[in-house]
């Protein structure tokens, strides 16, 4: 009896490691193409796929590309799940896509995505886009992430799905989706919003928001030392347009030293809306 126990246990146990094994494997498959994430997310039931889309943007977020190339992966990859996605989960399914992108990259995802969003939610009426947008924001609330995180994604989200308004049809918007939040951040995002959706992100990545933003229109030869972990390089070279990278690059925002100077350098600048500026707006 014991043994036949120990057995099933077993073969459990060898089980649970192949599901793991294949979901790693459909992740990696759906990151690097984004081609195949609708036959993947076709063999699924609906409520595994957004969490799966979660999965493949954290995935897409760490592969060693320049930044543009990641955004633009992460655009095409965000755009095939909700074609993929079953009617009625394309909310829940946004918010964990956003809920799982760095904040350095969500102004260039944003960008990317948004006319796909927008060509999802323009037969919307005012109340069903309130609503969509309400699904939107509890699921990124729902999420496992700080509420300094989720400011910033909610505040992405309400820049992604706002569409052309009058400053009244706006000012209406915000406030019925800010509501929705819980009032450990609500302050925040609401004092974020206004500026954001002018594309203005201070407030939520700090007064260097520009830099997040892919940029660099023309490739500059840039005289810094970067220091990412223990490895330090010097960045010296023209690059292109993909190859383009921010003085951020890899996941957490590196140290940056001024070349000649030696000081020490200055700390990132924290994201999210400040408290002096809650209740303000």
């Amino acid at each position: 009896m014991r043994r036949n126990i120990a057995l099933l246990s077993v073969m459990g146990l060898c089980v649970g490691l192949a599901g793991i094994a294949r979901s790693n494997e459909q992740v990696g498959a759906a990151a690097s193409d984004p081609g195949a994430i609708a036959g993947i997310v076709g063999a699924m039931g609906a409520g595994d796929v957004a969490p799966f889309a979660g999965q493949v943007m954290d995935a897409i977020a760490k592969m060693p590309l320049a930044p543009k190339r990641r955004v633009r992966q992460m655009a095409v990859a965000a755009e095939a799940f909700l074609n993929a996605s079953p009617e009625g989960q394309q909310a829940v399914l946004i918010g964990w896509e956003l809920g799982n992108v760095p904040p350095r990259l969500l102004p260039g995802l944003v960008d990317a995505f948004k006319p796909a969003v927008s060509a999802l939610t323009s037969s919307l009426d005012a109340a069903a886009h309130a609503a969509f947008t309400a699904k939107v924001l509890t699921t990124i609330d729902g999420l496992s992430l700080d509420d300094e995180s989720k400011t910033i994604a909610a505040t992405f989200a309400l820049v992604l799905l706002a569409r052309s308004q009058t400053p009244e049809e706006t000012e209406k918007y915000l406030a019925a989706a800010v509501a929705v939040l819980p009032e450990s951040y609500r302050d925040e995002v609401a004092a974020a919003a206004p500026s954001a959706l002018n594309g203005d992100y201070t407030m939520l990545l700090g007064p260097e928001a520009e830099t997040f933003r892919l940029v660099s229109p023309d490739a500059k030869v840039t005289n810094a030392v970067v220091q990412v972990g223990v490895m330090t390089t010097r960045e010296t070279a023209p690059r292109t347009d993909d190859e383009t990278i921010f003085i951020d690059v890899g996941l957490e925002r590196p140290s940056v030293l001024p070349i000649g100077e030696g000081g020490t350098s200055p700390s990132p600048s924290s994201p999210v809306v400040p408290p002096p500026y809650k209740g303000q707006f």
